[in-house]
């Protein structure tokens, strides 16, 4: 500390040491020259004396200044000053009685995390209020549910009838999901020629082409908002289609003025799970439940907020309990392997968004139980 530090701090009668001698200063009383040596203690003493007088004066000064300071974040609810900024640290916890005071750290330690302030919530606490999580975007219109469940799939491809604009899915997708492979998704454009002329020779031949060149497993036809509103008999073209196609062809039936993109995403998944069902079904062949006990998982699918990793996670809780995956519907899976979903004992739906549809057929046609809770905290897990 050095000497002009330590005067502003001494009280008014400590002694001060300069020299050889030293000399006692009393209240309202000024050094006398007898006191004064030869080798200048007098003038050592009196520069002190100035010195600790003008120390006084600025920490005086400062410390009213700090204690407004205080006084004002403590008004407006913010923390303690430092050198990052008063946004870095929380605001501090008083115990009863206690304050800041001006030069010292604070009485008490800030407010642990998980308590409520007595005087409010924290900073972080008001932020997070207004906050609300969601994947990247607000809920889209119906056939982007439609398109999430069929790129999801393996070997399925999209035809989506619809005008310029509304065919942003591919670069949407190809944006957020950071995939290898290309969005299987084709527009088929509503222009001035098709408002002449109808639409059907050209969808009909678009869905032929993309049988011919890409040999899909399925082919979802899907229309828009926009383009429902030409009130096309859209299946009548799925029908004609599946003359000249080696693939499945079907229409997503999907009201587009009645739900959203969570609610389509669901039918459509169960609209695809019934059609491969119904033809397993048809075929009769006989279903047998795996000698171990296996689940199925239904709902994971592209652009789903941490659906992997929800999916990796699943997969090792069945594993700890001595229970296999049997198949994960629709994100990695083909529709050829969907006539093996009754194999498993059960089903898994960990969303309320999609797969609720397809897991209440499963109960009612094939006698599935399914669990529909999603493991998240101790009493759900």
């Amino acid at each position: 500390m050095s000497a002009v530090a330590f005067v502003a701090t001494a009280p008014v009668g400590a002694v001060l040491r300069g020299g050889a001698a030293a000399q006692q200063l009393q209240p309202n009383s000024a050094p006398s020259p007898e006191a004064a040596t030869s080798d200048g203690s007098s003038g050592t003493v009196l520069a002190f004396s100035a010195a600790a007088a003008a120390a006084a004066v600025c920490g005086g000064a400062k410390s009213r200044r700090s204690r407004r300071s205080v006084a004002a974040r403590q008004a407006f609810g913010a923390g303690p000053s430092s050198s990052l900024g008063s946004s870095v640290y929380s605001r501090p916890s008083f115990a009863a009685g206690s304050s800041f005071v001006a030069g010292q750290a604070p009485a008490a330690l800030p407010t642990p995390v998980g308590q409520q302030h007595p005087d409010g919530p924290e900073r972080g606490d008001r932020t997070t209020m207004g906050m609300k999580l969601a994947y990247w975007m607000y809920t889209g219109p119906a056939h982007i549910g439609t398109l999430r469940v069929a790129s999801s799939f393996r070997n399925v491809h999209a035809i989506m009838h619809a005008p310029l604009g509304d065919d942003y899915f591919n670069v949407m997708r190809s944006m957020l999901e950071r995939s290898r492979d290309f969005t299987p998704v084709t527009a088929s454009i509503v222009d001035r020629h098709v408002l002449a002329r109808g639409s059907q020779e050209k969808v009909v031949e678009n869905i032929t082409r993309k049988d011919k060149e890409d040999r899909p497993d399925l082919i979802v036809l899907t229309p828009t908002c926009t383009s429902s509103i030409l009130q096309e008999d859209l299946s009548n073209f799925c029908k004609r289609a599946r003359e000249s196609t080696d693939s499945d062809v079907i229409l997503a039936d999907v009201n587009h003025y009645r739900v959203n993109e969570h609610q389509a995403s669901d039918r459509t998944l169960a609209q695809i799970v019934s059609f491969y069902l119904d033809k397993l079904k048809a075929s009769g062949k006989k279903v047998e439940k795996t000698a171990r006990p296996s689940a199925n998982i239904i709902g994971t699918f592209t652009l789903g907020f941490h659906n992997s990793h929800d999916c990796r996670e699943l997969k090792r809780m069945l594993r700890d309990m001595g229970i296999d995956t049997n198949l994960v519907v629709p994100e990695g899976a083909c529709v050829t392997e969907l006539e093996q979903l009754p194999n498993a004992w059960f089903n898994i739906v960990p969303y309320r968004e999609v797969g609720l549809m397809s897991a209440n057929t499963m109960l009612k046609d094939w006698d599935m139980p399914y669990v529909d809770i999603c493991p998240m905290g101790v009493t759900e897990t």
